[in-house]
C-alpha cells in the first residue's frame, strides 16, 4: 500500500472515531447543556474538518501519483497530451506549432 493510500485511510478512521465521538458528545449535550460539552464538541469538529481536509488531499495526491506513474504502463503522459491539444488548436486557427 503506498504512503498516500495510508495517509487518506488514516485520516477516514481518524475522521470516523471524531464521528463516533462527536455523536456521542451531541447526546450528552441533548440531555444537558454545558459550556464544556459546547467547547468539546467544537475541538471535535475541527478535528474533523481536519480529517477530512488530510484524508481529501491524500486521496489527491493518491490519484496524481497513479496519474503520473510510468511503471503501470497505463500512466497519462502529460506533456504528449499537452503537445497533442496545442497542435490540435493550431490546426484549427490554420498555423502550425
Amino acid at each position: 500500500m503506498s504512503d498516500e493510500i495510508k495517509a487518506a485511510v488514516g485520516a477516514v478512521e481518524t475522521l470516523n472515531k471524531a464521528f463516533v465521538e462527536f455523536k456521542s458528545t451531541l447526546d450528552a449535550s441533548a440531555k444537558k447543556r454545558d459550556a464544556v460539552l459546547d467547547e468539546k464538541l467544537a475541538r471535535i469538529e475541527a478535528d474533523m474538518d481536519r480529517a477530512s481536509k488530510l484524508a481529501d488531499e491524500a486521496a489527491l495526491a493518491a490519484k496524481r501519483a497513479q496519474r503520473m506513474s510510468a511503471e503501470s504502463g497505463d500512466g497519462a503522459d502529460l506533456d504528449a497530451k499537452a503537445l497533442a491539444w496545442a497542435r490540435g488548436i493550431a490546426k484549427a486557427r490554420g498555423t502550425d506549432v
